[in-house]
C-alpha cells in the first residue's frame, strides 16, 4: 500500500514544487503572404513573430505586432479598422468587416469530452420557436435497443406518446440503425439559430437530426464508398454553408456542406479526436486545423473554397529541464486521471531506464543498513542466536527489499526504510 500511495504522490508533489510554464507557437496562414505567421511569447515575456514559407523555411523573423496585423487581417482586422490600415481587398476577393465576421468558423474538441460515459439522453431544442428567440429545451430523447424513440418531458417526467410515435417512424424510414454512436448538438438558446443534431449511427452513417416546429427533421447524408463516420461536430456558424466537420474511422477530416449536404475532404493530416485535441479557425480565406497531442501540435492550413492544402507545420514538445530531471528520479509514474479522458483509474505511463543509477545506489544503502543480512533484534534479545553478526538460516528473504528497490526505487526504499528491524 505504501508503495502504491508513493508511486502516486512523490511525482505530484515533484510537479507541484517544480512548477513550468510550456509554450507552444501561435500559427496562422496569411493571405497577403501565403506563407505561415508563427508567434510565441519569449523568455522575457515578449512576442517572437516571424514567417515560414510552405516548406517551413524562415522568410522574415522580427517581425513587430503591427506588421503581423497587416499579414493577418482575417484576424486583427478590428485593430487595423482602427488604424484604418484594412486593405479593400486581397486575393481578389473585397474585405470588409461584415464579410470576414460572417466568414469565421471556429471549433474546439477536447478528447476528455468524447471519451467518458454517456447518459444516451439527448435534449431537444425547438429548431423554429413560435418567438424570434430560442428557448431552453423541455424535453429530452433517448433510443431505445429496438429502435423506437422516447420523448420524455423534463419538467414531469412523463413520455410524450404522440411525438415519440412520430420520431421512432421517422428514424425507421431514415434507415437509422441503432443504437447512436455519436451524437453532437450545442444545447444553449444563446446563438443564432440552432441545427440541432450530427447522429452516427451503429454503421457509420451520418445523419443530420433537428425539431422543427415539433416535427422531425432527419436526413440522412450519403458518405463517400468506403467512408465511416466515427465523429461528427455541428458547426452553427454564422455562414450557414459549412454545417457540420466530420472525422472518419481512418481519421480523414470533411466539411459536410449545403446545398445538398456535399461532403468535401480537407487536405490534412490524419487527426484523432479520441487523443488529440482539435482546434479549428476559419476564416473568408483560409481554414487552419490544429491537432495537438502531449507530443506536440499539427497545424494545417487549407484554401477555404477549395480545401486544398496550403501548408503544414508540427512543433514538437522538447522535453524541459524538470523533466529530464524526472526521468533520473522515477522509474515510472502513476496517475489515476488523464486529459485524455474523464475516467479515473491506475494509469501507469513514463517508464524510464535512467532511474535505475539511482534505484542502484538507495538498494546498496538498504543492503549495508542496519537490520537486512543481520539477525532480527527480536532474535538477537531472545539469542537465537549464538553470534550477533552471523546470518541466520533462510535470512535471503531479507534481501527481497533490497531486489524490490533496485527496480521500484524511492517508492520502495522509503517504506522498507523506515520498517527496518522491525
Amino acid at each position: 500500500m505504501a508503495i502504491t500511495v508513493l508511486s502516486w504522490f512523490l511525482p505530484w508533489l515533484y510537479s507541484l514544487l517544480t512548477p513550468e510554464a510550456k509554450r507552444e507557437p501561435y500559427m496562422a496562414w496569411s493571405p497577403v503572404s501565403n506563407s505561415w505567421v508563427w508567434s510565441m511569447i519569449g523568455d522575457d515575456n515578449r512576442p517572437i513573430i516571424k514567417t515560414l514559407n510552405s516548406a517551413n523555411e524562415s522568410l522574415a523573423e522580427g517581425l513587430t505586432r503591427e506588421q503581423r496585423d497587416s499579414l493577418l487581417p482575417q484576424t486583427y482586422y478590428r485593430d487595423l479598422m482602427a488604424r484604418e490600415q484594412l486593405p479593400d481587398t486581397i486575393q481578389g476577393q473585397e474585405v470588409t468587416v461584415p464579410a470576414l465576421k460572417h466568414s469565421e468558423v471556429i471549433l474546439t474538441s477536447s478528447p476528455r469530452d468524447i471519451v467518458k460515459v454517456q447518459p444516451d439522453l439527448y435534449l431537444i431544442m425547438e429548431s423554429m420557436p413560435l418567438r424570434a428567440d430560442l428557448e431552453d429545451p423541455k424535453e429530452a430523447m433517448r433510443m431505445l435497443n429496438d429502435g423506437r424513440v422516447e420523448f420524455i418531458t423534463m419538467a414531469t417526467g412523463e413520455v410524450n406518446p404522440q411525438r415519440s410515435q412520430r420520431f421512432s417512424e421517422a428514424f425507421r424510414i431514415a434507415g437509422f440503425v441503432p443504437p447512436i454512436h455519436d451524437a453532437n448538438a450545442d444545447i444553449t438558446a444563446r446563438k443564432q439559430r440552432d441545427d440541432g443534431y450530427m447522429l452516427i449511427d451503429s454503421e457509420g452513417q451520418l445523419f443530420h437530426f433537428k425539431q422543427q416546429a415539433g416535427r422531425p427533421y432527419l436526413t440522412r447524408v450519403k458518405l463517400p464508398e468506403g467512408v465511416h463516420a466515427d465523429k461528427a461536430y455541428i458547426l452553427e456558424a454564422m455562414d450557414p454553408t459549412h454545417v457540420a466537420f466530420m472525422v472518419d474511422t481512418e481519421g480523414n477530416s470533411y466539411f459536410i456542406d449545403i446545398p445538398g449536404y456535399q461532403v468535401r475532404q480537407l487536405e490534412i493530416p490524419r487527426v484523432d479526436p479520441r487523443s488529440q485535441r482539435i482546434t479549428l479557425m476559419g476564416n473568408l480565406f483560409n481554414i487552419v486545423v490544429r491537432a495537438q497531442d502531449a507530443s506536440g501540435s499539427q497545424w494545417s492550413a487549407v484554401d477555404s473554397r477549395s480545401l486544398k492544402r496550403l501548408g503544414c507545420y508540427f512543433y514538437h514538445n522538447e522535453k524541459s529541464t524538470v523533466d529530464k530531471a524526472q526521468a533520473w528520479i522515477f522509474p515510472y509514474i502513476l496517475t489515476f486521471a488523464s486529459t485524455s479522458d474523464s475516467l479515473a483509474y491506475p494509469r501507469y505511463s513514463h517508464w524510464s531506464w535512467r532511474a535505475l543509477f539511482l534505484n542502484l545506489i538507495l538498494a546498496l544503502i538498504l543492503l549495508f543498513t542496519e537490520g537486512f543480512g543481520r539477525p532480527s533484534r527480536a532474535a538477537r534479545e531472545s539469542q537465537l542466536l549464538d553470534e550477533p553478526t552471523q546470518l541466520r538460516p533462510g535470512a535471503a528473504h531479507q534481501l527481497l527489499p533490497v531486489v524490490i528497490t533496485l527496480f521500484l526505487g524511492l517508492y520502495s526504499f522509503i517504506p522498507f526504510l523506515l520498517c527496518r528491524n522491525r
